[in-house]
């Protein structure tokens, strides 16, 4: 199992920033950052395995390992999973071309600013991990 290649997410970051903070191709970039990090191509055959799934899983065992943990004091009443449900929504409405709605179904999210500041630092964290243990990283995204 060979350990994934730390400089194309690396150059795929470091692109990003030369986009305009928080543009809504900045932030869909900052999820398909973590999602070459952490997911594997989803089994059609499979339910359980989509890349929203995997990501809310594979976050929450890392959450566990950070110390401090990702900031989810702007989403006080969410759990970890629903937090993640809610962002794959909103990369969901950038992605297919609508305007995230953050009165109604994103509501729970505050506005873009709190999702977008929570899945950057989540990026940060995750590379900072895989460059501290890329083997388990490798083998995150692989189950």
């Amino acid at each position: 199992n060979s350990v994934m290649d730390l400089e194309k997410v690396f150059r795929l970051v470091f692109e990003l920033k030369d986009l305009p903070r928080f543009s809504q191709l900045q932030v869909l970039g900052y999820f398909a950052v973590l999602e070459s990090i952490l997911t594997h191509a989803p089994n059609p055959d499979d339910r359980y395995d989509s890349l929203t799934r995997q990501i809310r899983q594979k976050l929450a065992l890392l959450n566990k390992r950070w110390t401090p943990p990702l900031d989810y004091s702007a989403f006080p009443k969410l759990s970890h999973d629903k937090i993640w449900s809610k962002m794959y929504a909103y990369r969901s409405a950038i992605a297919h071309g609508s305007t995230p709605n953050f009165v109604g179904d994103l509501s729970a999210l505050g506005k873009a600013e709190n999702a977008n500041t929570l899945v950057s630092e989540a990026v940060r964290k995750t590379i900072c991990q895989a460059i501290e243990e890329p083997q388990l990283l490798t083998d995150l995204q692989a189950c």
